[in-house]
């Protein structure tokens, strides 16, 4: 998981107010180039987001998708500017995204494993909220990597 965490995957305060721009842009600047179609990718995760929302609780979101665009497993962090509407558990808007690509060749289900991951660590409030209060990348990941 620590390969696929990296700073140059983490984007601060980000202005979008709708979920297909943010998933857009977020794919567009993947830096660790796990996407080879940016089209492709942005279709599979608007279909996956559609079946059911990836809203979690405290303003995250941990939207995920396969697709046949993704080379690699990647995960890229959006922190918004402002939050936006997004279905939750809690019912809060959203203002932290973990997108999580995986590859539709992958047979070792490896955006579960990253989502089960980053689900548990987002399971401790202390996490979150020093996740939330972070100003820079390298705190994010930092924060991240602390608990794997």
């Amino acid at each position: 998981m620590n390969e696929i965490l990296t700073e140059d995957n983490v984007f601060l305060e980000l202005p979008f107010s709708k979920k297909s721009e943010l998933f857009k842009y977020l794919i567009k600047s993947d830096a660790t180039r796990s996407v080879n179609n940016w089209v492709q990718t942005l279709k599979d995760v608007l279909k996956r987001e559609s079946e059911l929302s990836t809203g979690f609780v405290k303003g995250i979101a941990i939207p995920h998708g396969i697709s046949s665009g993704v080379t690699k497993a990647a995960v890229i962090i959006g922190k918004l500017k402002y939050p936006i509407d997004w279905e939750t558990i809690d019912g809060q808007s959203v203002n932290l995204v973990f997108l999580i690509l995986s590859p539709k060749e992958s047979k070792d289900q490896t955006h579960l494993k990253i989502l089960a991951k980053i689900a548990e660590q987002l399971a401790d409030e202390d996490v979150i909220e020093e996740i939330i209060k972070a100003d820079s990348a390298d705190k994010i990941i930092n924060l991240l990597k602390e608990e794997i």
